[in-house]
Formats: structure tokens, C-alpha cells, sequence
């Protein structure tokens, strides 16, 4: 049946060995193909493991720590589905098992019943060492990243294939930043005349625009003339006027008795005091050019060694589970059933029919047994042989009984 050499083939569906190899092909490898290595891995992750792989001080090159790290959680992850494989299988090994048995079966239900035990023990121990197998597998590609498979992408290349991708994804960002710039340089310049009418403002109410009301002594037409030919210098230098002449203000009030004594500076500077750090660091949500080709690179690498293991898992575990499973019970199952069945002392035990296939049955063999005497008696009536020789006449009913005279 496995083979696909059973008389009573069927139609309507999928049987035998033809449901094993939708299990390999459309569920289990399908599966595995579907699955992105980078899916659940973020930016961020990446660029932490980075990070975190460095040190205290910054490293040259792109380190290898964070990419084995990586690739091997990701290596880990086929370890569920090939153990779900293996047991898709055994499920399919115990249904074929129930459609080769024989309808005489059915008369033995404790034969049946052995059987169906001696097949599901049997193939349970074969179940172990394969996923014992698959096991092994997946822990062998996780202990050792061949980073010298011909298949794999290499640093060399990995390096140059994100360099291009970076200078791709910087020239698509650079079509929208003309339209931004000009943007960003209207809003500049719109808060640089904000904050220049405030410090005028804020001039004007302190008495700047009025010489005469503050004291201030009046600007020689030299002044004028050397602020008029620098153009916009005037507000700079009657600001720095307006501090001059405050500064004589603030010395004589400071001589007063009744005024507020300040501390001296240069005496008793401030300490700098440092917050402290949180309990969860975390690197800062701006990524430089650097970090973003770090992040790439390590990327692809991740996406080329995953393909090759994922490529190795797919042909590794459907080996072992034909080897371990599949072709061990071809070959011994059929032994260990009549080493475990064929027992004299255990004939008559499951040989045994049930009750009320015995009550039948006995009910069978003495209707049989009514009939068969009935037979006899019939067999045994003398028959007249006149009419047997002249057969049927009108004289005669067909009983061979003579008609009676009407009166």
C-alpha cells in the first residue's frame, strides 16, 4: 500500500504512499519556504546585537557574534515542524494500518484489538529514534556555522550588495528632500524674524527706543554713518549699548544699603552632576549611514546561510523519517506481528467471537437444523407410480388427490 501496489487503488482521494509525499512536499517543505528568517529579527535587534558584540569601544568591521547569534535562533525554529512531520507520518502509518486489515477480522474483535496494540508499539518505538534523528540534525547545523559552504553569500559580497542597497535607498530619499528643504528653510527663517521682533520688543519696553527717557547719550553721525553702511549691524550694537549703559545702574544700586548681596562666582562654582544611568539601556533611535549597512549585511548573510540549512533540513529529515519510520516498518512490522500473535496458548483467547455473534450463530444452525429435517420427512412420502407415469390428469387435483363427484 505504501508503494503504491494495491489492487483496490482508490479514485476518489489520496492513498498510501501518495499521502506521504503530500505530507514531505505540500505541507512540511512548503512550509519551511514560507518562513522569512528576518520576519521576527527587527532593526533594532540586529543593531543592538551589534552593540552588544562590540564591547566598550567600536569595532572595524561588521563582528560575527551577532550574525551566529541570529542564525541560530532561526536554525531552532525548524526543529518544531520537523518533529510535527515526523508525527504526521506515524498518524498515516496507523491509518494504513487499519485499512490493510481483512473484513474476517471484524469476527475476532480480540485479535483486532492485538493487532492494532502490536502496530501502534511498534511503530511508537520507531518513532523515538527519528525524532531522536531529526534531533541531532537540527542541533548539528546550530553547534557549527560553515561559513565556507560554496552556497554562501560571504562577507566580500554581503558587503558590497548592502552598499548598493544603501546608496539606492539614499538616492530615492534624496527626490523628496528638494520639496522638505524648502520647507525646512521657510519655517527657519520664519522663527528667525519671530525671535528678532521679540528681542526688539523686549528692547523697545526696556526704554531702548527712547534715548533721551533712558539716558543714553545720542549716536554721533559718525556712528550713524558706519551703522548705516552695515546695513542690519544697528540692532547689535544698540543692544550692546543698552547693557553698557545698564551696567552703571546695576554698580550703583549695588551700593545701596537696602541691595540684595551676590555671591561670588569664581569663589564657589556649581558642581556638574551626571543623571544616572537606567536600569534598561537602550541605543538611540537614530541609526547612522554605518549602522544601517551593518544591519544590512548582517541580513544578508542571515537570509543566505538560513536558505542553505533550511535547504539541508528539508533533505536530512525526510530521510530520517523513511529510514527510522517509514521503511523500518516495511520491513519488520510483519515479523513482530506473528512473533507477537502467533502463539498457540493465545488461539483460543483471540479466536473467541462475541456473545452475541455465538448467539447467531446458534440460532442459524438449529433453524438449519429444522429445515434439514423437514427435508428428510418430505423426501421420505411414497408417491403412486401411475401417476407418476401417466402424470396430470382431469380426474385428478393437481395434488394427485380425486376429484369428488358432485351430488
Amino acid at each position: 500500500m505504501i508503494d503504491g501496489k494495491n489492487d483496490e487503488l482508490s479514485t476518489t482521494e489520496l492513498s498510501g504512499g501518495a499521502r506521504i509525499y503530500y505530507i514531505f512536499q505540500s505541507i512540511f517543505v512548503r512550509s519551511l519556504e514560507e518562513v522569512d528568517p528576518c520576519a521576527d529579527v527587527t532593526d533594532d535587534d540586529i543593531r543592538m546585537a551589534i552593540q552588544n558584540a562590540t564591547g566598550p569601544k567600536s569595532s572595524l568591521f561588521v563582528p560575527d557574534v551577532p550574525f551566529e547569534v541570529l542564525v541560530r535562533r532561526q536554525i531552532g525554529r525548524l526543529l518544531n515542524p520537523s518533529l510535527q512531520c515526523a508525527k504526521f507520518i506515524y498518524d498515516e502509518l496507523i491509518k494504513m494500518s487499519h485499512d490493510c486489515q481483512a473484513n474476517e477480522l471484524h469476527r475476532y474483535p480480540i485479535l483486532r484489538k492485538c493487532m492494532d496494540e502490536v502496530i501502534r508499539n511498534f511503530l511508537r518505538e520507531a518513532l523515538q529514534p527519528a525524532e531522536t534523528m531529526i534531533t541531532h540534525l537540527i542541533e548539528m547545523e546550530m553547534d557549527y556555522i560553515n561559513t565556507s559552504h560554496p552556497k554562501f553569500i560571504g562577507g566580500s559580497n554581503a558587503v558590497e550588495i548592502a552598499q548598493q542597497q544603501v546608496k539606492a535607498s539614499i538616492v530615492a530619499l534624496s527626490v523628496f528632500r528638494p520639496k522638505e528643504g524648502l520647507d525646512t528653510d521657510k519655517s527657519q527663517t520664519s522663527e528667525k524674524a519671530q525671535k528678532t521682533r521679540a528681542v526688539f520688543s523686549r528692547s523697545g519696553a526696556n526704554g531702548v527706543g527712547h534715548d533721551q527717557a533712558a539716558g543714553v547719550r545720542p549716536v554721533a553721525d559718525s556712528d550713524r554713518g558706519s551703522s548705516g553702511a552695515s546695513g542690519s549691524s544697528w540692532g547689535f550694537s544698540t543692544i550692546f549699548r543698552v547693557s553698557e549703559n545698564r551696567a552703571p545702574t546695576t554698580n550703583s544700586s549695588s551700593n545701596k544699603p537696602h541691595s540684595i548681596p551676590t555671591q561670588n562666582v569664581d569663589n564657589s562654582p556649581s558642581m556638574i552632576q551626571l543623571r544616572e544611568p537606567p536600569a534598561v539601556l537602550k541605543p538611540s533611535e537614530s541609526h547612522s549611514e554605518r549602522e544601517t549597512l551593518e544591519i544590512t549585511i548582517t541580513k544578508l548573510l542571515l537570509k543566505s546561510y538560513y536558505d542553505i540549512v533550511r535547504n539541508n533540513v528539508e533533505d536530512t529529515v525526510l530521510k530520517a523519517i523513511m529510514h527510522f519510520l517509514v521503511n523500518h516498518a516495511k520491513r519488520e512490522l510483519h515479523n513482530v506481528c506473528i512473533r507477537k500473535l502467533y502463539r498457540e496458548n493465545l488461539f483460543e483467547e483471540m479466536l473467541r467471537e462475541p456473545d452475541d455473534l455465538t448467539a447467531r450463530r446458534k440460532k442459524v444452525r438449529e433453524t438449519l437444523r429444522v429445515l434439514q429435517q423437514a427435508y428428510r420427512t418430505l423426501d421420505e412420502l411414497p408417491f403412486e407410480a401411475e401417476t407418476l407415469e401417466k402424470g396430470y390428469s382431469l380426474d385428478t387435483d393437481s395434488t394427485g388427490i380425486p376429484k369428488r363427484l358432485p351430488l
